[in-house]
């Protein structure tokens, strides 16, 4: 154990730096490279958000639509800085190895601490989870969030202590009003811990998992509370309304009629108006259920069309190198990104479009993070083959859940970001698969993953205790 904090002291300082490199890059300090590459999109309403918490609190109108956890985080930062982008980047890299030490702490209630090493250097070695660092999109912090608040579950279902629970239930919420894209995951969560645990237990712990969702509910009241006051709905957001039309149905819709998504957005947007929707001063809550019936109208309309949409999403997400943002963050040259590049049925077309037309630039980069996925991938199927070959069902069901959880709530939209939060995941059955394979042929008898029971130590859960045979 000694060797393996020694090397962390390494993985924490080439982490750190890989992430400074990108930093002096990009040069986000620069006014031109704020205003053209880190102030755009999400990032934009976020940091206007933070600035007039000051001026209003949280009164805009832009606050029903996004959740206060992110842009109060930035507002606190630029109490104490000013209004300085650059230095929310800053804070993320040191977030970010927070998140890879959670991931190994995590890691290491199941295996030893090689494997949880390995998998916490994956994590903090990946190409996209380094990308997003160095922008204010709001995944780094709630990646953070989402892991403390797992690894606290799972410390509670080793020991039971209340204190544990409370905690993960607390951080789950605040993870939740960072990104409310978590809002139903503890559902998942006690609904995966009840079917699991109900066979090996006579008497399932229900305090407990009431007092759990109290907290984790009573954690988003407040905001919740507010949003009814101000607009009498007890919501916690009308982000999931417009992104079913605007995001997911607009594309869907412009792919099966062969129109443009523009197009297509104006056709949903006078329809709106006709029905009496005032997205300009008219309630928000009422015009994201009226976005959520008009989406879900098409689904329910084309059932097989937005299922094959919803499944390619899901695949595309994964598939998706997102090369044109490294080139635009390292001023590199590339060819414009198209809405319609992964819309082709044929999987070999979308490669001859994808490498068609592209600059060595974006070549090289595709390659490199072509090779890093097909190894993450590869090893992460390795990982569930020794799992299953342990009968580890309990974690793997766990992993495979919370990968599907987040690339179902995705939709159709495939974009890499959306599979940001499954990243630490999948990377947790690679480095398992890899440190598999490299004490043991794949062919024969897996080595045993799992730490030897130690009555002394706390670090680790033993088979019987967490994982049902």
């Amino acid at each position: 154990m000694s060797i393996i904090k020694k090397n962390w002291k390494y993985l924490l300082i080439v982490g750190l730096s890989f992430r400074l490199i990108l930093f002096l890059l990009i040069r986000p300090w620069n006014a031109e490279v704020e205003d053209k590459k880190i102030l755009i999109s999400d990032p934009s309403g976020y940091h206007s958000l933070a600035l007039s918490i000051k001026k209003s609190g949280f009164t805009d109108r832009p606050f029903a639509f996004r959740t206060p956890g992110y842009p109060l985080f930035i507002y606190a930062i630029y109490f104490f800085t000013g209004a300085k982008p650059w230095i929310i980047i800053l804070v993320n890299f040191l977030i970010a190895l927070v998140s890879g030490w959670l991931l190994y702490k995590i890691a290491l209630l199941f295996f030893s601490a090689n494997v949880s090493f390995l998998t916490a250097t994956l994590f903090l070695m990946d190409p996209h989870i380094n990308l997003f660092n160095q922008t204010l999109f709001s995944e780094t912090l709630f990646i953070s969030l989402f892991l403390l608040s797992i690894y606290l579950f799972l410390k509670w279902v080793k020991n039971y202590k209340t204190t544990h629970l409370i905690m993960c239930a607390v951080m789950m919420g605040i993870a939740t009003l960072v990104r409310p894209v978590s809002i139903y995951f503890p559902i998942v969560l006690v609904l995966g811990y009840l079917f699991f645990f109900f066979k090996r237990q006579k008497q399932i712990n229900w305090k407990s998992i009431v007092l759990y969702l109290s907290l984790f509910y009573l954690t988003l009241s407040p905001w919740m509370l507010r949003n009814y006051f101000r607009y009498g709905n007890y919501s916690i957001s009308t982000i999931q309304g417009y992104n079913l039309l605007f995001c997911n149905s607009t594309f869907s819709e412009a792919v099966r009629t062969g129109k443009e998504p523009e197009e297509i957005e104006k056709e949903f947007k006078r329809e709106a108006i006709k029905n009496g929707i005032d997205d300009k001063y008219g309630n928000p809550f009422v015009n994201a259920e009226y976005y959520q019936k008009v989406a879900l109208s098409c689904m329910y309309e084309q059932p097989a069309f937005y299922a094959k949409r919803f499944f390619n999403g899901f695949l595309f997400s994964y598939l998706n190198l997102n090369v044109f943002e490294f080139c635009n963050y390292l001023n590199l040259s590339y060819t414009p990104h198209s809405w319609g590049l992964y819309q082709n049925p044929s999987f070999y077309q979308i490669l001859k479009n994808y490498f068609k037309g592209k600059t060595r630039n974006e070549i090289f980069i595709s390659v490199i993070l072509i090779l890093w996925l097909v190894f993450s991938y590869l090893m992460a199927f390795a990982g569930i083959f020794f799992l299953i070959k342990k009968k580890h069902f309990w974690l793997l069901t766990f992993i495979m859940i919370t990968i599907f959880y987040f690339a179902f709530l995705a939709g159709d939209v495939g974009e890499v970001r959306y599979k940001l939060p499954a990243i630490p995941f999948y990377l947790l059955l690679s480095g398992v698969g890899f440190y598999g394979l490299i004490r043991t042929n794949f062919l024969q008898s897996p080595p045993t993953l799992l730490p030897k029971p130690d009555a002394n130590s706390n670090k680790a859960l033993i088979e019987n205790q967490l994982l049902p045979s």
